[in-house]
């Protein structure tokens, strides 16, 4: 089958039309699902706890570049003084030729568990180390092996969720982020806005269920709140980030402006009077692998981009694993859809906006009409010279955006998360 006929396929799936047809498979176990959950959580809040000393958490990691999700709560829970919280690293599976997560996590932390053992193939028993909360932030049922999957962990711990991503946004996004395959097993749900508690609120309406759903604030956010509080200054160096997106263009998802922009931008900075500009290319680190996946690159495509990226001093492949270290240094930013756009506002960044906003919330919405927007490569380069040379017209405005959404960046959301939980193991 063609990928143009798989991609009409896919429309009419997603379409309103098809909507009770998707929904129907999963919903019909929904309610199941949620009496299971209950019905675990009951048992394990029954366990004899006078032995323990200390509650234990777990924090599941498989992305390095996601660990600012979950970072702050980490560490308020190892602060506390009656908790211990660890990070139990994985491989990006099915790929379990390596583990990033934990070479990652153990230069950084103590309590790291390392998930899989390469040597001898063999998973870290979870269930023997006993944990009282496991913490999820990925919501994909297929990245886990059958034993780390919340259908089997939600036997023996409470499991709490923390999204990765902020969402700015309704309709598929959420299907997907609180999707009805692990949503029924979480116990306590953090999200990430009003929005999308109404969301998760709406989906339990009549099942009988004990899941916990919390508004208090996103974790990613103490982080930019402690580099407002430093006042950390730069100065300004003509520096442009582009985070290109990893998907291509479907039926749900907004398209990369990868193949749009790559060719122009890299021609661009490598004008002789472009020299004292820097162009920082952070793409979505699933974006090359998806690429070769999908056949639209190949391995000597990605390795001659290397090559070509490698001799030109003022262009570089930014491959840290907090993508905030490039962001904090941008005077500009091009980007395409991405749960990055919120951060990148409120560290008060100029944005030139590659992808689409049709179905943007209320917050999405503020975001939108102070971001830039152009949709070709010739719109692209005179848009970055007016705010390099000309000025940021939309400063005042996105800081008025910025000022009315400071009530949802007040740090402390770490500890706040943590305490709750803390809370409801004492009370239990």
């Amino acid at each position: 089958m063609s990928n143009k006929v798989k991609l009409i396929l896919k429309k009419v799936y997603y379409s309103q039309i098809c909507r009770k047809l998707r929904e129907y498979p999963e919903q019909k176990y929904f309610a199941l699902k949620c009496t299971e959950c209950k019905n675990a959580i009951y048992k394990i809040s029954k366990r004899k706890t006078s032995q323990k000393t200390k509650l234990k958490i777990v924090f599941v990691l498989e992305y390095p570049e996601i660990w600012n999700s979950l970072r702050t709560v980490f560490e308020a829970f190892n602060e506390s003084d009656i908790a211990d919280a660890f990070i139990l690293a994985l491989p990006k599976y099915p790929d379990c030729s390596n583990n990033p997560a934990y070479a990652f996590a153990s230069d950084i932390y103590k309590n790291v568990i390392n998930g899989f053992e390469v040597k001898n193939s063999k998973w870290f028993d979870l269930k023997s180390f006993s944990p009282d909360y496991i913490f999820y932030s990925r919501p994909y049922d297929r990245e886990y092996p059958n034993i780390l999957k919340p259908k089997q962990t939600v036997h023996y711990a409470k499991l709490c969720y923390i999204p990765y991503g902020f969402e700015f946004v309704t309709g598929y996004h959420l299907e997907v982020e609180y999707n009805l395959k692990v949503f029924p097993y979480i116990y306590m749900v953090f999200c990430e806005s009003r929005t999308t508690k109404e969301y998760c609120v709406s989906l339990i309406k009549g099942q009988e269920s004990n899941k916990k759903i919390f508004d208090v604030g996103y974790p990613r956010f103490d982080l930019l709140y402690q580099m407002k509080q430093s006042s950390m200054k730069k100065s300004s160096n003509g520096v442009i980030l582009w985070t290109p997106r990893w998907s291509l263009e479907g039926a749900v998802n907004d398209g990369t402006s990868y193949f749009k922009f790559i060719d122009p931008l890299l021609q661009y900075f490598s004008k002789k009077e472009n020299k004292d500009l820097n162009l920082i290319i952070r793409p979505h680190p699933l974006m090359f692998d998806h690429f070769i996946k999908e056949g639209v690159m190949s391995k000597e495509d990605v390795q001659n981009l290397f090559q070509r990226i490698s001799k030109l001093e003022n262009i570089k492949i930014d491959s840290n694993k907090d993508y905030l270290l490039s962001a904090i240094q941008a005077d500009l930013i091009i980007s395409d859809f991405s749960s990055m756009l919120i951060e990148f506002l409120m560290l008060n960044i100029p944005v030139i906006y590659c992808g689409k906003s049709d179905s943007f919330d209320h917050i999405g919405k503020a975001m939108d009409a102070v971001m830039y927007h152009i949709n070709s490569s010739d719109e692209l380069i005179i848009c970055l010279e007016q705010i390099l040379y000309k000025g940021d017209i939309l400063k005042e405005k996105r800081e008025k955006i910025i000022a009315g959404l400071s009530g949802c960046f007040s740090g402390g959301v770490g500890k706040k998360i943590a305490d709750i939980v803390i809370k409801d193991y004492l009370e239990n």
